[in-house]
């Protein structure tokens, strides 16, 4: 029995720190693909800055927030900013 609750806890502990590690080293490759697709979808250009990815926040739903959100139109439109979002969660 003793065996079993430490091989339980171990896989606890292993699924927590993956909870909270892998949004870190995953960062990078999901700004990249979510800009990457917006500006594919629209007839502008989408950036933002910082963002926040958990899914100990409001578990066992994600969190996302993000700041600093505009969109800048092209063509036509272009260097006229379209929308600016402060913080969106």
């Amino acid at each position: 029995m003793k065996k079993f609750l430490k091989i339980i806890g171990a896989f606890l502990i292993l699924v927590l720190a993956s909870l909270i590690v892998l949004p870190m080293i995953f960062k990078d490759d999901i700004v990249k693909l979510v800009k990457d697709e917006a500006n594919n979808a629209l007839n502008a250009k989408v950036d933002f800055g910082d963002f926040d990815l958990s899914l100990i926040k409001s578990f066992p739903d994600f969190y996302f927030g993000i700041e600093a959100i505009s969109v800048t139109g092209v063509g036509e439109f272009e260097g006229i900013e379209l929308a600016t979002v402060g913080e969106l969660d």
